[in-house]
């Protein structure tokens, strides 16, 4: 005898958990996108300037995941023009631990060879596991932006700044 209404009601029900995931993800709380700002001052470029961006998503346990990285920088004009790099960078972490109410995990892990192209998870990045305002989250500091974020900053051959669209 087959079952295979079973398997229908499985994924029936499967989908209707991605979709209210999907739903929560775009309804991302007010103080995550604060904390997100916050966080964002703690970077300081070695030399240049970037552009900190950040993704905030609800993760499987009902945690949200603020990840944080700098995007990569675009030369416009002389023999450079078009080349893109990664920028160094200093990371406060008095700064990030002090926008936390309560820490209950921190730490850093060290991937020098990527698992995936397309993952924050395949760059070495800090980890911070912890409770503000009530709720718990997750922040990343990623040592390199995953490779489907937009373009952080354009610096001119003339050093005008440029924010991309």
């Amino acid at each position: 005898m087959s079952h295979s209404h079973t398997a229908v009601q499985f994924f029936i029900q499967k989908a209707e958990t991605l979709a209210h995931r999907r739903a929560l993800r775009k309804a991302r709380p007010p103080w995550t996108v604060r904390l997100a700002e916050q966080v964002a001052d703690a970077f300081q470029p070695l030399s240049g300037v970037a552009r900190v961006g950040y993704e905030i998503e609800l993760g499987d346990d009902d945690r949200w995941i603020i990840t944080l990285f700098l995007g990569q920088t675009e030369t416009v004009g002389g023999p450079e023009d078009g080349s893109r790099h990664l920028v160094n960078f200093q990371f406060d972490l008095a700064s990030l631990i002090a926008g936390i109410d309560r820490v209950d995990e921190l730490a850093w892990f060290a991937r020098p060879e990527p698992e995936s192209e397309h993952t924050v998870a395949g760059s070495s990045y800090l980890e911070l596991k912890g409770q503000t305002e009530r709720e718990p989250v997750t922040v990343r500091i990623a040592s390199v932006p995953p490779t489907d974020a937009a373009l952080g900053i354009r610096v001119h051959e003339n050093g005008v700044c440029e924010l991309p669209e």
